[in-house]
């Protein structure tokens, strides 16, 4: 499928290097995690109508109503992480991969010979999920651990309560600059640990 294909060459091109200058080996592991709706719900509260507002509910809408909802929990060891800057959504370049992830709509840093498409990868990971929602927990190579976030894609911007409203939501913490809120990770070492036992990591 193209999730597998393009999770599999974002992998490989996010491989540390070792001493000698070389591409680490790196682990996947992909699993389903169940987790019960209402503690879903801690990080989707108020999603659906969103959704139906975004024309973005599946057909099947017994989905949502499951007490256990499937979850797909991806774990990746040996890479450089989402690198870069966390709380200046301006920069850009090959090293800033935590702005092409979370912040940058279409963006990417590929260069030379990455494997991945640019920017497939992350909108396709929003397009199989019944809630258009991704979830993050990093650590970066030499730098900041533990970093959370979250992002939902809706298929279009939507109108709610006579309010317009974009395509992006985000699950973070905000920091103001200038004149805008800044979307940084979650700072709450308490939140943090509460998602990693929630979704088994």
């Amino acid at each position: 499928s193209i999730f597998v294909r393009e999770k599999g060459q974002n992998v490989l091109d996010a491989r540390k290097l070792n001493n000698s200058g070389e591409r680490d080996l790196v682990k996947l592991k992909i699993k389903i995690v169940k987790i019960q709706d209402k503690t879903l719900q801690k990080y989707l509260d108020g999603i659906e109508k969103r959704l139906e507002a975004a024309d973005g509910l599946d057909s099947e809408k017994e989905l949502y109503r499951r007490k256990k909802i499937n979850c797909l929990v991806i774990e990746e060891e040996g890479t450089t992480g989402l690198t870069g800057d966390t709380e200046d959504s301006e920069k850009e370049g090959e090293k800033e991969r935590w702005n092409a992830f979370w912040i940058g709509e279409g963006s990417e840093t590929k260069v030379g010979t990455s494997l991945g498409r640019r920017g497939e990868g992350k909108q396709t990971m929003h397009d199989i999920s019944i809630y258009k929602s991704v979830f993050g927990l990093s650590n970066q190579e030499k730098g900041r651990k533990n970093l959370l976030m979250g992002k939902c894609v809706l298929p279009k911007t939507y109108k709610l309560n006579g309010k317009t409203y974009g395509r992006g939501a985000f699950f973070c913490d905000e920091k103001k600059v200038g004149d805008y809120l800044q979307q940084i990770p979650i700072n709450d070492k308490n939140e943090i640990d509460l998602f990693k036992k929630d979704f088994g990591i």
